[in-house]
Protein backbone atom coordinates (compact mmCIF):
# COMPACT_ATOMS: atom_id res chain seq x y z
CA UNK A 1 0.00 0.00 0.00
CA UNK A 2 3.02 2.38 1.14
CA UNK A 3 4.60 1.70 -2.42
CA UNK A 4 0.96 2.71 -3.95
CA UNK A 5 0.70 5.95 -2.56
CA UNK A 6 4.67 6.80 -3.47
CA UNK A 7 3.84 6.53 -6.69
CA UNK A 8 0.54 8.56 -6.77
CA UNK A 9 3.22 10.87 -5.64
CA UNK A 10 5.12 10.71 -8.42
CA UNK A 11 2.47 10.85 -10.73
CA UNK A 12 1.09 14.07 -8.96
CA UNK A 13 4.95 15.28 -9.57
CA UNK A 14 5.15 15.06 -13.00
CA UNK A 15 1.39 16.07 -13.83
CA UNK A 16 2.44 19.25 -11.85
CA UNK A 17 5.12 19.56 -13.74
CA UNK A 18 4.25 19.57 -17.21
CA UNK A 19 0.53 20.92 -16.31
CA UNK A 20 1.97 24.03 -14.79
CA UNK A 21 4.10 24.72 -17.28
CA UNK A 22 1.64 24.75 -19.96
CA UNK A 23 -0.91 27.03 -17.80
CA UNK A 24 1.10 29.50 -17.88
CA UNK A 25 1.31 30.40 -21.48
CA UNK A 26 0.11 33.34 -23.28
CA UNK A 27 -3.36 33.44 -25.23
CA UNK A 28 -3.14 33.47 -28.71
CA UNK A 29 -5.16 35.14 -31.75
CA UNK A 30 -4.57 35.35 -35.11
CA UNK A 31 -6.29 38.30 -37.16
CA UNK A 32 -6.30 38.19 -40.86
CA UNK A 33 -5.45 41.34 -43.14
CA UNK A 34 -8.86 42.92 -44.44
CA UNK A 35 -6.81 45.69 -46.29
CA UNK A 36 -4.19 45.59 -48.89
CA UNK A 37 -3.36 47.86 -51.71
CA UNK A 38 0.16 49.08 -53.61
CA UNK A 39 1.55 52.69 -54.32
CA UNK A 40 3.54 54.81 -56.44
CA UNK A 41 6.32 56.99 -56.41
CA UNK A 42 6.44 58.20 -59.12
CA UNK A 43 9.43 60.00 -59.92
CA UNK A 44 11.50 58.22 -57.56
CA UNK A 45 11.95 61.06 -55.12
CA UNK A 46 11.22 59.04 -52.24
CA UNK A 47 7.56 60.32 -51.48
CA UNK A 48 4.89 58.01 -52.48
CA UNK A 49 1.79 59.97 -53.91
CA UNK A 50 -0.53 57.45 -55.15
CA UNK A 51 -2.29 54.46 -54.59
CA UNK A 52 -4.18 51.63 -57.15
CA UNK A 53 -6.90 51.08 -55.71
CA UNK A 54 -6.51 47.15 -56.22
CA UNK A 55 -6.02 44.60 -53.39
CA UNK A 56 -5.34 41.84 -56.11
CA UNK A 57 -1.44 42.49 -56.28
CA UNK A 58 0.94 43.70 -54.00
CA UNK A 59 4.54 44.60 -55.17
CA UNK A 60 7.39 46.18 -53.56
CA UNK A 61 9.78 47.52 -55.91
CA UNK A 62 12.80 49.65 -55.71
CA UNK A 63 14.81 50.76 -58.77
CA UNK A 64 17.97 51.22 -58.49
CA UNK A 65 19.69 54.51 -56.69
CA UNK A 66 19.59 57.21 -59.35
CA UNK A 67 16.92 55.63 -62.02
CA UNK A 68 13.91 57.67 -62.53
CA UNK A 69 12.09 53.91 -62.84
CA UNK A 70 8.37 54.37 -60.63
CA UNK A 71 8.95 52.67 -57.41
CA UNK A 72 6.37 50.88 -55.37
CA UNK A 73 5.57 49.83 -52.13
CA UNK A 74 2.36 47.91 -49.87
CA UNK A 75 0.79 48.36 -47.49
CA UNK A 76 -1.73 46.03 -45.42
CA UNK A 77 -4.06 46.73 -42.54
CA UNK A 78 -5.64 44.19 -39.68
CA UNK A 79 -8.75 44.49 -38.01
CA UNK A 80 -8.34 44.62 -34.66
CA UNK A 81 -11.38 45.62 -32.96
CA UNK A 82 -11.63 45.55 -29.22
CA UNK A 83 -10.38 41.89 -28.53
CA UNK A 84 -7.40 43.34 -27.39
CA UNK A 85 -8.49 46.19 -25.49
CA UNK A 86 -7.01 46.16 -22.41
CA UNK A 87 -4.51 43.51 -23.00
CA UNK A 88 -0.86 43.32 -22.87
CA UNK A 89 1.13 42.44 -26.02
CA UNK A 90 4.01 39.66 -25.21
CA UNK A 91 4.56 38.55 -29.13
CA UNK A 92 3.51 39.04 -32.57
CA UNK A 93 4.27 37.24 -35.37
CA UNK A 94 3.31 37.84 -39.19
CA UNK A 95 2.76 35.43 -41.92
CA UNK A 96 2.69 36.34 -45.32
CA UNK A 97 2.36 33.50 -47.69
CA UNK A 98 4.02 33.37 -51.41
CA UNK A 99 1.48 35.30 -54.05
CA UNK A 100 0.68 32.82 -57.35
CA UNK A 101 -0.89 29.59 -58.37
CA UNK A 102 1.55 27.38 -56.28
CA UNK A 103 2.20 29.15 -52.70
CA UNK A 104 3.76 25.72 -51.26
CA UNK A 105 6.61 25.77 -53.92
CA UNK A 106 6.70 29.61 -54.38
CA UNK A 107 8.63 32.23 -52.87
CA UNK A 108 8.22 36.07 -51.57
CA UNK A 109 10.69 36.89 -53.96
CA UNK A 110 13.64 38.38 -51.47
CA UNK A 111 17.01 37.65 -52.72
CA UNK A 112 19.85 36.60 -51.29
CA UNK A 113 21.45 40.35 -49.89
CA UNK A 114 18.36 42.09 -49.91
CA UNK A 115 16.59 42.92 -46.78
CA UNK A 116 12.47 43.76 -47.13
CA UNK A 117 11.62 46.79 -44.39
CA UNK A 118 8.05 46.70 -42.37
CA UNK A 119 7.33 49.49 -41.21
CA UNK A 120 3.89 50.03 -38.88
CA UNK A 121 1.12 52.73 -38.33
CA UNK A 122 -2.04 52.55 -36.68
CA UNK A 123 -4.77 52.37 -39.66
CA UNK A 124 -8.20 53.35 -40.71
CA UNK A 125 -8.90 50.21 -42.66
CA UNK A 126 -8.17 51.71 -45.95
CA UNK A 127 -4.73 52.20 -47.61
CA UNK A 128 -3.70 55.58 -48.71
CA UNK A 129 -1.16 57.16 -50.28
CA UNK A 130 0.47 58.56 -46.27
CA UNK A 131 0.54 55.22 -45.30
CA UNK A 132 3.02 53.96 -47.18
CA UNK A 133 5.55 57.19 -45.89
CA UNK A 134 5.44 56.39 -42.60
CA UNK A 135 8.73 55.30 -40.92
CA UNK A 136 8.43 53.26 -38.03
CA UNK A 137 10.59 50.03 -38.37
CA UNK A 138 9.05 47.27 -36.55
CA UNK A 139 10.78 44.46 -38.03
CA UNK A 140 12.27 43.00 -41.58
CA UNK A 141 12.32 39.86 -44.30
CA UNK A 142 16.30 39.00 -45.21
CA UNK A 143 16.60 37.18 -47.91
CA UNK A 144 17.22 34.73 -49.68
CA UNK A 145 13.48 33.45 -48.49
CA UNK A 146 12.95 29.85 -48.84
CA UNK A 147 9.20 28.00 -50.63
CA UNK A 148 6.12 28.41 -48.97
CA UNK A 149 4.81 30.95 -45.76
CA UNK A 150 7.19 33.01 -44.39
CA UNK A 151 6.85 33.86 -40.63
CA UNK A 152 8.35 37.21 -39.45
CA UNK A 153 8.41 38.40 -35.70
CA UNK A 154 7.15 42.18 -34.94
CA UNK A 155 7.56 44.54 -32.38
CA UNK A 156 5.37 43.66 -29.85
CA UNK A 157 5.66 47.82 -28.55
CA UNK A 158 4.27 48.63 -32.15
CA UNK A 159 0.99 46.56 -31.77
CA UNK A 160 0.64 47.36 -28.33
CA UNK A 161 0.71 51.74 -29.22
CA UNK A 162 -2.19 50.91 -32.06
CA UNK A 163 -4.23 48.97 -29.10
CA UNK A 164 -3.62 51.89 -26.76
CA UNK A 165 -4.73 54.41 -29.05
CA UNK A 166 -8.08 53.21 -29.38
CA UNK A 167 -10.35 50.55 -27.91
CA UNK A 168 -11.15 49.88 -31.66
CA UNK A 169 -8.62 49.99 -34.11
CA UNK A 170 -6.66 49.09 -37.17
CA UNK A 171 -3.35 47.58 -37.23
CA UNK A 172 -1.02 49.04 -40.47
CA UNK A 173 2.08 47.33 -41.58
CA UNK A 174 4.05 49.01 -44.89
CA UNK A 175 6.65 46.74 -47.05
CA UNK A 176 9.42 48.70 -48.48
CA UNK A 177 12.54 47.79 -49.97
CA UNK A 178 15.89 48.34 -47.92
CA UNK A 179 16.91 51.74 -49.39
CA UNK A 180 20.86 51.20 -49.31
CA UNK A 181 20.70 48.52 -52.01
CA UNK A 182 22.40 49.41 -55.09
CA UNK A 183 20.51 47.54 -57.26
CA UNK A 184 16.84 46.91 -58.11
CA UNK A 185 14.84 44.41 -56.00
CA UNK A 186 11.10 43.44 -55.63
CA UNK A 187 9.18 41.08 -53.79
CA UNK A 188 5.20 40.47 -53.46
CA UNK A 189 2.94 38.15 -51.67
CA UNK A 190 -0.26 37.29 -50.96
CA UNK A 191 -2.78 40.21 -50.30
CA UNK A 192 -6.72 40.74 -49.18
CA UNK A 193 -8.04 39.65 -52.83
CA UNK A 194 -11.35 37.70 -52.01
CA UNK A 195 -10.34 35.54 -54.43
CA UNK A 196 -6.84 34.10 -52.03
CA UNK A 197 -8.06 31.71 -49.85
CA UNK A 198 -8.30 33.04 -46.66
CA UNK A 199 -5.26 30.40 -45.38
CA UNK A 200 -2.93 32.41 -47.88
CA UNK A 201 -3.86 36.16 -46.84
CA UNK A 202 -1.76 38.22 -44.18
CA UNK A 203 -2.25 37.37 -40.75
CA UNK A 204 -0.97 38.50 -37.48
CA UNK A 205 -0.28 35.85 -34.44
CA UNK A 206 -0.86 37.98 -31.45
CA UNK A 207 0.40 36.69 -27.60
CA UNK A 208 -1.14 38.64 -24.98
CA UNK A 209 -2.35 38.57 -21.47
CA UNK A 210 -4.91 40.46 -19.20
CA UNK A 211 -3.45 43.85 -18.28
CA UNK A 212 -3.88 43.58 -14.49
CA UNK A 213 -2.09 40.09 -13.99
CA UNK A 214 1.56 39.57 -14.19
CA UNK A 215 2.90 38.50 -17.85
CA UNK A 216 3.03 34.62 -17.88
CA UNK A 217 6.25 33.15 -16.88
CA UNK A 218 6.77 29.37 -17.51
CA UNK A 219 9.60 28.18 -14.53
CA UNK A 220 12.85 26.66 -17.01
CA UNK A 221 13.53 23.23 -17.38
CA UNK A 222 16.22 22.93 -15.00
CA UNK A 223 14.00 24.78 -12.00
CA UNK A 224 11.16 22.32 -12.67
CA UNK A 225 13.48 19.48 -12.66
CA UNK A 226 14.82 20.09 -8.95
CA UNK A 227 11.43 20.98 -7.82
CA UNK A 228 10.25 18.01 -8.70
CA UNK A 229 13.08 16.00 -7.77
CA UNK A 230 13.29 17.91 -4.08
CA UNK A 231 9.06 16.79 -4.16
CA UNK A 232 10.08 12.78 -4.93
CA UNK A 233 13.27 12.47 -2.54
CA UNK A 234 10.79 13.78 0.49
CA UNK A 235 8.33 11.72 -0.24
CA UNK A 236 10.61 8.78 -0.53
CA UNK A 237 12.74 9.87 3.13
CA UNK A 238 8.54 9.85 4.58
CA UNK A 239 8.21 6.51 3.56
CA UNK A 240 11.41 4.76 4.20
CA UNK A 241 10.48 6.23 7.62
CA UNK A 242 7.57 4.95 7.95
CA UNK A 243 8.64 1.15 7.09
CA UNK A 244 11.48 1.33 9.89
Amino acid sequence: MARVRLDVVAIAIALWVTGGATEARADLITFVATASDRGADSGNDGVFDSVFGNDSVTQVFAPPIGAMQQAERTAIEFNLGAFLSGMIIDSVTLQLSPQGSNPATGNLGVEAGETGRIHGYTGDGAIQAADLNVSNLVGSIAGPTAAGPVLIGLLASWLQGVVDSSPSSFAGLMFAVDPLLMGAADYNFAGTFSGIPVGQRPSLNVEYHAGDVPPPVVPEPGTLVLFGTGLAVAAVRRWRSRQA
